[in-house]
Formats: C-alpha cells, sequence, structure tokens
C-alpha cells in the first residue's frame, strides 16, 4: 500500500508541481488517515491523524517528499495510542503533539530531532521512559507534564535548557541525571516530583528559580553547584524529606518561603556570602533546626532577629569537599 501510495504521488507531483508548489502552506492532503501540508522548504508536514491504531510508525514520506515536521496537536488525544515510532528525518515536533495521548506507553524519537514543542507529551499517563536524542539542546515548557507513570528519561549530554513545569507532577520520576553544561531550570520544573529522592544540579546553574523542586515530597539528598547565586522562592519548599543542604559559598539571596514546610531540615549552613534572606525562609521547618553561620555576618544577624539556634560555621557538620 505505501509503494501504491508513493507511486500516485510521484505522478501527482510529476503532473501538477505548480499547482503543489503554490498551495504550500495553505492546503492540507489527506491519505491513509493522515493529513499532511507543504512547506515552503519543499518538505511536508503531518497535521493530523484520524486512525485507531495502537502500534504506529509514522510515515517519514508523502510521495517523494520528506515529512520533516509534525504539527500542533497532530496526535493529540489519540487514545488507541500504545506505541509509536517517529523515523529519521523528522526535526520538529509540534506544541502538544502528543497531548493527552493517555494510553501510549512508548515512543521512540528520532536521531536528528532538534525540536519538541511545548506540552507535546503533556498527560501522557501511561508513558513510562524515554530517550531524547543527542541532537536536541532545550525541553520546553510542559513537554513532560503530568506523565504521572514516568520512571526514568535519558537527556542528552548537549541538552542547556530545562524549561517551566517540563516534568511537572511526574510523580513516579525517581531519578534523573541533569547533563553538565545545562544553563537554565524553569520554574516547577520538577514540582510535584514526589518519587525523586537525589538530585546533582550541575555547576553550570546559577540560579534555582521559584517552585523548581516545590514538593518533592521524598526528595532527600540535594547537591548544588558551585557557583550558584540565588535560590528563589519557594524552591525547596514542601521537600518534607530533606535533613540538610550544603549551601556553596556563593549563594547571596535565599527566596520568600524558599524552605518552608522541610519537616526534616535539622541542620543548614548560611555563608558569609548571603546579603538577602527573604520572608519565611525557613518557616514551619523542624522545630530543632540548627543554622551554622560566621561570626558578624548578615546570616548571624539574621538569626538573632528570628529566634533561630545557630552555631559558628567551624562547628559545621557538613561541608563541600
Amino acid at each position: 500500500m505505501k509503494r501504491e501510495f508513493c507511486f500516485v504521488l510521484i505522478i501527482l507531483f510529476a503532473i501538477c508541481p505548480a499547482a503543489l508548489a503554490e498551495s504550500a502552506g495553505s492546503e492540507d492532503f489527506y491519505f491513509d488517515n493522515y493529513t499532511y501540508r507543504m512547506l515552503e522548504d519543499g518538505t511536508a508536514e503531518i497535521t493530523g491523524y484520524t486512525g485507531e491504531a495502537q502500534e504506529l510508525i509514522v510515515p517519514n514520506c508523502f510521495g517523494e517528499t520528506r515529512v520533516t515536521s509534525i504539527a500542533p496537536f497532530a496526535f493529540s488525544r489519540c487514545l488507541d495510542l500504545n506505541v509509536v515510532q517517529l523515523q529519521e528525518g523528522l526535526t520538529n515536533l509540534g506544541e502538544r503533539a502528543f497531548f493527552a495521548c493517555e494510553n501510549l506507553k512508548r515512543i521512540d524519537l528520532p536521531e536528528g530531532l532538534l525540536y519538541i514543542g511545548e506540552g507535546a507529551f503533556t498527560k501522557c499517563t501511561e508513558l513510562k521512559e524515554i530517550s531524547l536524542p543527542a541532537t536536541m539542546t532545550e525541553i520546553a515548557a510542559w513537554t513532560f507534564a503530568y506523565c504521572e507513570k514516568l520512571e526514568n528519561i535519558k537527556l542528552p549530554e548537549g541538552l542547556a535548557s530545562i524549561g517551566d513545569i517540563a516534568f511537572g507532577r511526574c510523580l513516579m520520576l525517581n531519578s534523573i541525571e541533569l547533563p553538565d553544561g545545562l544553563m537554565f531550570l524553569g520554574s516547577q520544573a520538577f514540582s510535584y516530583c514526589e518519587s525523586l529522592t537525589e538530585i546533582t544540579i550541575p555547576d553550570s546553574i546559577t540560579k534555582i528559580n521559584t517552585q523548581t523542586f516545590f514538593n518533592c515530597t521524598n526528595l532527600r539528598n540535594v547537591y548544588l553547584p558551585f557557583e550558584l547565586t540565588s535560590i528563589d522562592d519557594m524552591a525547596f519548599a514542601y521537600c518534607e524529606s530533606l535533613e540538610a543542604v550544603p549551601i556553596p559559598e556563593s549563594v547571596t539571596e535565599i527566596g520568600w518561603n524558599a524552605f518552608f514546610g522541610c519537616t526534616s531540615l535539622n541542620s543548614m549552613n548560611l555563608p558569609a556570602s548571603l546579603t538577602e534572606i527573604n520572608k519565611n525562609a525557613f518557616d514551619c521547618c523542624n522545630a530543632n533546626l540548627v543554622f551554622y553561620v560566621e561570626k558578624n555576618s548578615y546570616a548571624e544577624r539574621y538569626c538573632l532577629e528570628n529566634d533561630y539556634v545557630y552555631r559558628y560555621a567551624n562547628d559545621i557538620p557538613f561541608a563541600y569537599d
């Protein structure tokens, strides 16, 4: 069937090349449950799918024309899909392309894929694991949000950015290795990742954004980068299993409610580099929380003003190597 389809389209292109060129970007072509659109660069984009297949190999050609893109919402809410293979040649996956494919368990992404749009796999609630191709440098906002059974994901070494809420409410995500060179972690990027127990943030990160690890209730160990300057509002709020977080000497600001509700937090160093600790940063933490500070520092004044128990840093029970 696929050979016959390509043969028919070859004849069509031979008869009407000018007409198809003029229709680029403006007209959809339907065949075999797929809808295609010609792009201005001479390649094709899949804009929709109406089939009911459980396993699907998405075409990489439309006649003799390469398919390089999948449009926004093209496969959204395809509830029959269990397994999907995207083929080589695809470079762009549009926003919400597989949104709410609630029975999708596996999807194979090709090397050469450059971009995945916002929310492309949001609410794929049965998706358990995925490997991102080495050609990707960015994970857009909401990409894997509400993938509640996602346990493992392999990130490419060249990844530079993880967008807002990219892994928000991935309830089963128990481990993730952030690559060296990562420059940006978005707000709420790992919020409500309730199975995450440990995270090492690479030295290329200089700021932990708002609610990045909010409500990661089983997060026990956090290793912060040496060049970190800021821990933003509610960054680790309600991380109820955190017991100690060594703060690097480079940090100058801790945001509002940054560690609010960290009920297991029993010790915290506040380095001499700190110049600002915002309101309620350590409210509703362990009643026995002890701070370790430098003598005559801003941190010591902060502890005095807020009636926190503190000791001097030479008594600190933990340190960076």
